[in-house]
């Protein structure tokens, strides 16, 4: 395998997913009391999302509007007791679900289906995404289940404080928060039961080997010989970063005319890569080129 496939073993992927506005459309005195929200993780690694809100007060005003940055498929709504009619409109680079009350709510249940949230490398996969949100969430409740046959590859998974369980067939991951206000970020990988062992010591000879290979690959060849290693939308975001020394995400993505996902897995390669740090920026991120690698 060479050099640039083992570094691509340590780059994750991310995509980015807008949880609700629908506290735009609250009352005043209303608030997301608890949120559930399950992945289950199907064999062609597609996922299937449901998100179940509860409130504070009941809801009146129709549409309710909910925002994703991914095309979804197979979309079931219901307020707890019928299902409810809906809309999915585009919005810029992202989707905008009108949910439409046929009475007061206290709870809306979103399911559908997505693709891009869970990525390979070698026999590993890899389910990545991030929730933020506009105001504080009292209680949060996710779970992740993998497909049958698949276990936790190497006790890989954030935030770290899970539950693991299993339900006889599948593995579940189990996370409960109070009082949420900061984006957070769920993360794990997984493999076929009985790879984990076999394919460790080669992966991490390969990562080792990596690293090593490209420290010195890096110090002795051009600029242009190191960009070789980054697709075309990469290399421009590296030398837009190395020329500005910091950027918001916003402002890359704008510049580029990025989706927010595409942006975002770009920012997060350069970061496993240590090229550029990523600070959280009010509701973007503050992205810094980190001067002292001198790569470039």
């Amino acid at each position: 395998m060479t050099n640039q496939k083992a570094m691509l073993l340590v780059a994750a992927l991310l995509l980015l997913l807008a949880v609700p506005s629908v506290q735009s459309q609250l009352r005043d005195n209303a608030t997301v009391s608890s949120l559930e929200v399950d992945f289950k993780i199907n064999p062609d690694l597609s996922v299937r999302q449901s998100m179940n809100f509860s409130f504070s007060a009941e809801i009146s005003e129709s549409p309710v509007s909910y925002t994703i940055n991914e095309n979804i498929r197979s979309i079931d709504v219901s307020d707890g007791s019928q299902n409810l009619d809906f809309s999915l409109l585009p919005k810029g680079d992202a989707y905008d679900l009108q949910i439409f009350l046929k009475k007061p709510a206290k709870s809306l249940t979103i399911s559908y289906e997505l693709e891009s949230v869970v990525f390979r490398s070698d026999s590993i996969e890899h389910f990545f995404t991030e929730f933020s949100f506009e105001k504080p969430i009292e209680k949060l409740k996710v779970r992740v289940k993998l497909p049958e046959g698949y276990s936790v590859y190497q006790n890989s998974y954030r935030p770290g404080q899970a539950g693991i369980l299993s339900d006889g067939r599948l593995i579940i991951l189990s996370w409960e928060m109070a009082d949420v206000r900061q984006p957070v970020l769920f993360s794990v990988k997984f493999a076929k039961a009985g790879n984990e062992t076999n394919i460790w010591p080669a992966v991490a000879i390969l990562l080792a080997g990596g690293m090593v290979a490209f420290y010195f690959y890096s110090k002795k060849r051009t600029k242009e010989e190191f960009l070789r290693g980054f697709r075309t939308d990469e290399q421009k975001v590296l030398e837009y970063l190395q020329s500005r020394k910091t950027a918001t995400q916003n402002e890359i993505r704008k510049e580029f005319q990025f989706s927010r996902a595409k942006a975002t897995r770009i920012i997060m390669k350069l970061q496993e890569k240590q090229l550029v740090e990523k600070e959280r920026l009010g509701r973007t991120n503050k992205i810094v080129w980190k001067k002292d690698k001198g790569l470039l």
